[in-house]
């Protein structure tokens, strides 16, 4: 395009066998002077159009950038939102087992059945923010008669206190447990159970499992730009 004030003349070179825009393209060129009405000519598919209204292309062509960013924009925030709070969330279960505040056990044996089933997932608070009371579900250590650790037990406490120690029994097990745990010996409160979960708990599976994550973020990403 070239232009010469002096002269009020404007001149817009094509080449008649040049490629034609697409379908989609619109070259507008306005000329507006003072005192004088604007002069617009249009150039796309169809060819050259003179005395065509601005505002009308320029209107659409605004429209259509503003509803590109809004949905760009839409997308940004759902993929910003999702990733605070994956990460927010990994990390706070990071941090509570790293401070012993939570913690996350898979149930082997089927002592407290039907409550919590061999294979579930339970997460327990640690007693030091939750004290345990009579009908809670704890873990505890399991004792030896010479002191020895044995292994934790996730039994609900059916009879004593802190002080004299606690009456210990799974919901399946038709007598009391033996041992009397004391609050040294309690870990912590049965808060949740994940039922099954446990079961799929295993190195191939969290490979597999990290795998397909990856894969799935990767999609994502690239279907939001």
């Amino acid at each position: 395009m070239t232009v010469d004030s002096t002269k009020g003349l404007i001149g817009i070179q094509f080449d008649p066998n040049g490629p034609k825009p697409d379908d989609d393209l619109n070259i507008l060129v306005t000329l507006r002077q003072v005192g004088e009405e604007d002069f617009s000519v249009l150039y796309n598919d169809h060819g050259v159009q003179t005395n065509v209204n601005a505002e009308d292309y320029l209107q659409g062509a605004i429209n259509k950038v503003h509803d590109s960013l809004q949905v760009k924009e839409s997308r940004f925030s759902f993929s910003t939102i999702l990733t605070v709070i994956i990460t927010t969330l990994l990390i706070g279960i990071s941090l509570a087992g790293m401070t012993n505040t939570l913690a996350f056990r898979v149930v082997l044996t089927g002592s407290m059945v039907p409550a919590i089933n061999p294979g579930d997932l339970i997460v327990t608070l640690n007693d030091q923010y939750l004290e345990p009371k009579l009908d809670d579900v704890v873990v505890y250590i399991g004792k030896r008669f010479d002191g020895t650790d044995v292994a934790p037990f996730a039994h609900r406490l059916v009879g004593g206190d802190e002080k004299s120690g606690w009456i210990a029994k799974g919901d399946a097990n038709p007598t009391a447990d033996v041992q009397r745990p004391t609050a040294e010996d309690i870990q912590g409160v049965v808060i949740a159970t994940i039922p099954g979960i446990g079961k799929f708990l295993t190195p191939q599976f969290l490979i597999l499992l990290t795998i397909i994550g990856l894969g799935m973020w990767l999609v994502f990403d690239w279907a939001r730009d």
